[in-house]
């Protein structure tokens, strides 16, 4: 069977309603076929485990390497990122990967690049040879756009010095367009970065959250060295300057043009790691939120007019530039999501150990801290997080909280007592009302009882069964896969949003789902969690639904479909109505 027969079948399957509104001609991936003896939904999320550790069944082989040595490198402790996407056409979601390389005092023992893994029948194979030069860089994250709306995703990857971005030349192969598309941005620390349409032109613009001012053999030396050299550590933050974000905007093309000083972001400089994208304000455009590292945050809300890029800093009057404490915190990943189901973008960060990660719930006046009362905090002091998600893994029809933690100090349990260098991951269900329980690592599975020197942490429904699968990367550790067990089980839809007006690969879109009487809100994944990209698919979790559902699509172009009548258990192709 071909991956598109696997994947996909006629719109003709669909209710008459639905084929109409959706467009003839278009297709439509299914779900697999049910198993009426293993479908019923299920009964509660403490069952298990729920996920399977399935990195080595599936060949994925991929160690990161920090090039430590002993003398700490303030730049090797942060990475690195990963990103899903299906670079080949093939209709199956690929993996890209990104490693570290060597530093003063280092010796490699086997080359060090970046790693494109093509995804077959069977499992990972390297594409990097047959598909992109190996870039040897220090690496921070990869995000995947479809910068030129040619209908394969770029990539864009950020470093420890120039950035790369990467053309898809639709053959299998990229091409490193970095110079003439005018986007390395200098020789700088940069983080996590996202592709939006933030002038509403249809194609993507670039934000790149700049970290900061550091040089590797700078002197600096940080602990307590005095005592012996095991008690030296890496610095902490303050010991820097922050450096700017920056905003690229999209020509159209193939080229970009930095806008950062006209559009207010110049002189901001905030050491940012994470950015989570989304229109928290409900006014049609996409807003920004940069989770800054042991400095305020930013709000970036999007006044753009007229194809002029402007944003204004809004954090204070927001209330998300400190916690609830009136503290900076160092955060690291940050995610959008409506976890109370009132429709509107609540918004999470992961911090430092003895930083509570932080739950804000947003209200008419702004947003309010409330990490406690969610259940959120006390679980996450002994941590620290990085990556992190506002996902449905249960498919219950509410956002679950997931967080990938590792302490940032290698030598953690002497300099900390009571602390740890590998830390477990963990996962808080969400009853719905954003209250959280975190589960029991063993009902989760064995992935989740061990600890890791957590990182990235990228979503992707890699198997095509309508849930949600989790792919962990870990400093100077092998990356791992988690296949969903469960969340399949419990009734589902999903759509993958091909604009035309708007970006082609859906970016920026809202997809809302009424079902029993509530309406669910979510977005593609196009700036969530540390360092990673994600599946731009938009999967939606109906709990015990049984029937079809309707649902409205929010494009950002300001158009909005109607589809009616959709089946479930099934991804729904739909272009944006031209």
């Amino acid at each position: 069977m071909s991956a598109r027969s696997r994947r996909f079948a006629p719109a003709s399957a669909a209710p008459p309603l639905a084929v109409l509104l959706l467009a003839a001609g278009c297709d439509e991936p299914p779900a697999p076929v049910a198993n009426p003896a293993t479908a019923a939904p299920a009964t509660t999320a403490a069952a298990g485990p729920w996920f399977r550790d399935v990195t080595r069944e599936l060949a994925l082989d991929f160690v990161h390497e920090n090039g430590a040595s002993g003398q700490r490198h303030f730049v090797e402790t942060n990475g690195s990122g990963a990103a899903w996407l299906d670079f080949d056409g093939d209709l199956r979601l690929d993996l890209f990967l990104v490693q570290g390389a060597a530093l003063p005092g280092f010796t490699a023992t086997r080359p060090l690049h970046d790693t494109l893994l093509r995804r077959t029948a069977d499992g990972f194979v390297d594409a990097t040879p047959a598909a992109m030069r190996a870039e040897s860089m220090h690496g921070m994250a990869a995000a995947p756009g479809d910068y030129d709306n040619d209908g394969d995703p770029d990539l864009y990857v950020t470093n420890y010095g120039a950035n790369v971005l990467w053309r898809n030349d639709g053959d299998g192969r990229f091409t490193d367009v970095t110079a003439t598309a005018g986007v390395a941005i200098g020789d700088r620390y940069h983080a996590s970065c996202a592709w939006a349409d933030f002038d509403r032109d249809g194609d993507l613009d670039l934000y790149v959250c700049g970290y900061v001012d550091y040089r590797v053999g700078d002197g600096k030396t940080c602990g307590e060295p005095q005592r012996g050299p095991q008690y030296a550590s890496y610095c902490h933050p303050d010991m820097y300057r922050g450096i700017d974000d920056t905003l690229l905007r999209n020509d159209g093309d193939g080229t970009f043009t930095d806008v950062s000083a006209e559009a207010g972001l110049a002189g901001a400089r905030g050491k940012g790691l994470g950015v989570a994208i989304g229109d928290c304000d409900d006014d049609g455009d996409l807003d920004v939120f940069v989770a800054n590292d042991a400095d305020a945050n930013f709000l970036w809300r999007n006044d753009s007019q007229d194809g002029q890029l402007r944003f204004a800093e809004i954090a204070g009057e927001m209330a998300v530039d400190f916690n609830g404490e009136g503290r900076t915190q160092s955060c690291m990943g940050a995610a959008f999501g409506d976890v109370d189901g009132d429709q509107d973008l609540d918004l999470f960060t992961v911090n430092l150990s003895n930083e509570y990660n932080t739950l804000w719930l947003r209200d008419p006046s702004g947003y309010r801290d409330r990490s406690y009362a969610s259940g959120l905090a006390a679980p996450s002091m002994p941590n620290v997080g990085f990556g992190t998600l506002l996902a449905d893994l249960d498919n219950d029809g509410d956002e679950d909280v997931v967080v990938a933690n590792g302490h940032v100090l290698d030598n953690a349990e002497l300099l900390l007592p009571g602390t740890t260098y590998r830390q477990r991951a963990q996962l808080c269900w969400n009853d719905g009302s954003g209250r959280f329980t975190a589960a029991a690592p063993e009902t989760l599975g064995g992935w989740f009882v061990e600890p890791h020197v957590g990182r990235g942490l990228a979503a992707a429904d890699f198997d095509d069964d309508g849930d949600l699968d989790l792919l962990f990367t870990g400093n100077r550790e092998p990356a791992a896969l988690l296949r969903n067990e469960l969340g399949h089980l419990r009734a589902w839809v999903g759509f993958a949003l091909v604009g035309t007006r708007s970006p082609r690969d859906g970016a920026g879109a809202e997809v809302r789902v009424t079902v029993g009487g509530r309406t669910l809100r979510r977005q593609p994944r196009i700036g969530e969690s540390y360092l990673c990209g994600h599946d731009r698919r938009v999967l939606v979790g109906l709990g015990d639904h049984s029937g079809t559902v309707d649902a409205e699509i929010r494009w950002p172009s300001g158009q909005r479909q109607l589809l009616q009548a959709l089946q479930t258990r099934r991804y729904h192709r739909v272009p944006e109505p031209r």
